[in-house]
């Protein structure tokens, strides 16, 4: 009996001996979305889904979360306010901002002194704060908002002794007229168990935004989805114009424009696809790789056409909201790599700047010329798309002609081509 008593000390002293060797953790984390405090509970007229969400990085790439994650994330904000999220609800896409609007951090030194010196047995006391946008974008006849949350965390650690877990430490005090979402526990060594406060924090922060735009009459339950990662509708008969270049611009839709999209809901409106993942080419600003799950049975040519034609066009706002300055009618979007297997499309696309800056034809000769300004970095890509698309920028309706006028049923065959200025690409054509 003794000997078995001795063996169960040994046991619990070895097992103590071991947590204290892994180290312990104390700490506190809160997030607070810089909104005003609409209580515990957000009831809106309109239900809402996280349909895309996506991170954006200082120097502006972007990367799309994949649709288990993204999932995961919008059964997080149906669980803590079902009165505003439904899986049914019009789409959201989030954009996460990654680079903190503001932050600021506190004792590192601690790190050092006590935590090294004293080999790592009085605790390393340090924290900080930061301030993250987040902004939500919907269909564009509801105006996107976005929301500010405000993270706070204090850590005091060891490695070797249970100091950590003894070191007083107080819990989070919320800002007046704010609602926090804290938690201050105790642990052994590991992180701060911090990303579910963080998408209650999100999902609150969005709420009260939407709350906001429905009393003041903003939100409409006729938003259809469009934006870049958004599934997609089936088309409707006659919608896709077989004749129509599946190289040309998709122009945007204008803000009050009728929508003819159904509802978001899958079984009604005929969702065609989910984006798996979207992320720009490292080193370039105008290249995505991209991966899309068809949903259903949409293998059909037609739904292969029209995945591409929206895709196309979800590609090019995302473009122009990321790029200040950019001329939407001097962008064209390609698909150098745009394959179906099983059910999955993957591809690459690049958004190519082209303005023509003249067009002349000759009648009687049936020769013309088309000038063409491009991006000196996006040259070799443009020059592809021009020579495709040859018929294309010189029927454009905003194309003037500076002489002659080029018959409606003509041909077009390419002659010499020349490059001028380093960015100025002239093309013979000629008619037939």
């Amino acid at each position: 009996m003794q000997n078995r008593i001795i063996c169960r000390c040994s046991i619990l002293t070895a097992i103590a001996i071991g947590g204290l060797l892994v180290g312990c953790i104390q700490y506190r984390v809160a997030y607070t979305p810089m909104v005003p405090d609409q209580g515990p509970r957000i009831e809106t007229k309109n239900k809402y889904k996280i349909a895309t969400w996506l991170c954006r990085f200082e120097d502006g790439t972007t990367h799309c979360m994949d649709v288990k994650w993204i999932s995961e994330r919008h059964n997080t904000f149906a669980s803590c306010l079902p009165g505003v999220f439904s899986s049914d609800g019009m789409p959201v896409r989030i954009v996460e901002n990654m680079h903190p609007v503001k932050s600021e951090s506190w004792g590192m030194w601690t790190l050092l002194v006590p935590y090294v010196v004293s080999a790592f047995t009085l605790p390393a006391y340090l924290g900080g704060d930061a301030y993250r946008e987040y902004e939500f974008e919907f269909d564009d006849r509801m105006p996107n908002t976005t929301v500010q949350v405000r993270s706070e965390r204090a850590t005091a650690v060891t490695a070797y002794s249970p100091v950590a877990l003894l070191l007083p430490m107080s819990d989070y005090e919320p800002e007046q007229g704010r609602r926090s979402f804290s938690e201050h526990g105790r642990k052994f060594l590991g992180d701060a168990p911090d990303a579910l406060l963080r998408d209650r924090a999100v999902a609150y922060g969005l709420a009260t935004r939407l709350k906001e735009m429905e009393d003041a009459g903003k939100a409409t339950v006729e938003t259809s989805p469009k934006r870049l990662g958004e599934p997609v509708r089936a088309p409707q008969k006659n919608e896709i114009d077989g004749n129509a270049s599946m190289l040309a611009s998709v122009p945007t839709s204008q803000p009050g424009a009728q929508s003819q999209a159904a509802s978001p809901n899958v079984k009604e409106a005929g969702l065609l696809y989910n984006i798996l993942s979207c992320k720009r080419e490292t080193g370039s600003d105008f290249a995505y790789r991209f991966e899309l799950e068809l949903l259903g049975k949409n293998s059909s040519l037609r739904t292969f056409r029209a995945v591409q034609q929206e895709f196309r066009r979800a590609v090019k706002e995302d473009y122009v909201e990321s790029v200040p300055g950019t001329k939407p009618n001097e962008l064209y979007v390609d698909f150098p790599e745009y394959e179906l297997k099983d059910g999955k499309i993957e591809g690459r696309a690049v958004v190519l700047s082209i303005s023509v800056t003249s067009l002349t034809y000759d009648p009687n000769t049936r020769n013309g010329k088309l000038a063409v300004k491009v991006n000196a970095n996006q040259y070799e890509e443009a020059r592809k798309w021009i020579r495709k698309n040859i018929e294309t920028l010189a029927r454009d309706k905003n194309i003037a002609l500076t002489t002659g006028e080029i018959p409606p049923a003509a041909k077009f065959y390419l002659g010499k081509e020349e490059l001028k200025d380093g960015n100025i690409l002239e093309i013979e054509f000629k008619t037939e």
